[in-house]
C-alpha cells in the first residue's frame, strides 16, 4: 500500500537530473585527476565532493513510501536507492510550514524532518501526492496546528521590523 509518493512532482526529477549532473562531473573530474601525471589532489577532492554531496543528501529525501505486507516500509529516495525501515525506529518528528532567514521567509512548503533511530533521517514532502493521509499521521506523528513558523529573537537581539 503506497502512503506518500513525490516521484511524480516535475521538481523531484530536476533534483534527479542535477545529482546526475553532480555524478557525471564527479567521475569526469576524478578520472582527469587520476590520468594526469602529478595526481592533481584538488581535482580529485573536488570531484569526489560533487559525486558523494548529492548522493548523501539524495538518500534523505523520501520520493516514495509503500508499507510492505510485514508492516516495515520500503522508502524510495531521491537517489534512485531504497530503504527498508521498521516503524519501531521512527523518532521526533519535526513539522515545519516555513523557514525565516536573515532576509524574510524563504519558503512556504509543509514539509516533515524524520529522526530514525539507528539510521540517517528522512525528509518528507507534504505537498507531494498522499493518498492515505491518516495512515501517514499515525506512522509519523506530528502536529500541524501548533508548528511555530518563526523562532524568537535570540538574546541580545532585537526583533526586526519589516513594515
Amino acid at each position: 500500500m503506497t502512503l506518500y509518493r513525490a516521484d511524480r512532482m516535475l521538481l523531484t526529477w530536476v533534483w534527479r537530473w542535477l545529482i546526475l549532473g553532480g555524478l557525471i562531473i564527479g567521475a569526469v573530474s576524478v578520472t582527469m585527476a587520476l590520468t594526469s601525471a602529478p595526481t592533481s589532489w584538488r581535482r580529485l577532492l573536488i570531484g569526489v565532493g560533487c559525486a558523494a554531496i548529492p548522493l548523501a543528501l539524495g538518500h534523505l529525501v523520501a520520493t516514495r513510501i509503500d508499507r510492505r505486507p510485514d508492516g516495515r516500509l520500503k522508502v524510495w529516495t531521491l537517489s534512485l536507492s531504497w530503504r527498508t525501515i521498521d516503524p519501531a525506529r521512527v523518532g521526533r518528528v519535526r513539522y515545519r510550514v516555513a523557514r525565516v532567514g536573515r532576509y524574510g521567509q524563504m519558503s512556504d512548503a509543509p514539509h516533515l524532518w524524520v529522526e530514525l533511530r539507528g539510521g540517517p533521517p528522512l525528509y518528507l514532502d507534504l505537498l507531494a501526492d498522499i493518498p492515505d493521509r491518516r495512515a501517514l499521521r499515525a506512522l509519523f506523528p506530528y502536529d500541524d496546528g501548533a508548528a511555530p513558523t518563526s523562532r524568537p529573537p535570540r538574546k541580545g537581539r532585537r526583533a526586526r521590523d519589516n513594515s
